[in-house]
């Protein structure tokens, strides 16, 4: 007797919505810190993201001001652990809600990451179809 494992989703998602959770976990493994690969929990918190309508570009400055916050930190403090799961995040992500940002910043956000962070694969903003704002709940409860 077989066992059929339940799908990593909470509900089964639009073409839109596995695109976002797609571009949202190759967003956080070009992070510096963070884990090449992402895990089952990292999908569902991304998926969570989506279903709740986070728009993309709200996440990408959460990611963006986390990573930054990180690398800016005092020279002399002691190292950082890598950062394991996408919900690191959390927070800078709930922030960003309240104070998004323009395109401009995101740009200069993306621009100091690289400056700080060279290896970083992080690409420049792009806007695209059902990425934009849909509906957000506030606050998210994850």
């Amino acid at each position: 007797m077989s066992r059929r494992t339940p799908s990593p989703f909470p509900s089964p998602l639009l073409p839109s919505e596995v695109e976002y959770v797609e571009r949202l976990l190759a967003l956080y493994v070009s992070m510096p810190h963070t884990p090449s690969r992402p895990r089952k929990r990292d999908r569902l918190f991304a998926a969570r993201l989506s279903l709740q309508g986070v728009p993309f570009t709200v996440v990408r400055q959460g990611l963006l001001l986390a990573s930054l916050r990180r690398l800016c930190r005092v020279p002399s403090a002691p190292p950082l652990d890598p950062i394991r799961t996408l919900l690191y995040f959390e927070g800078a992500i709930v922030e960003a809600l309240s104070q998004p940002a323009d395109d401009a910043y995101l740009r200069y956000l993306e621009a100091t990451l690289r400056k700080m962070h060279p290896s970083s694969t992080v690409a420049p903003t792009k806007s695209g179809p059902g990425l934009g704002a849909r509906y957000v709940q506030l606050p998210l409860p994850l």
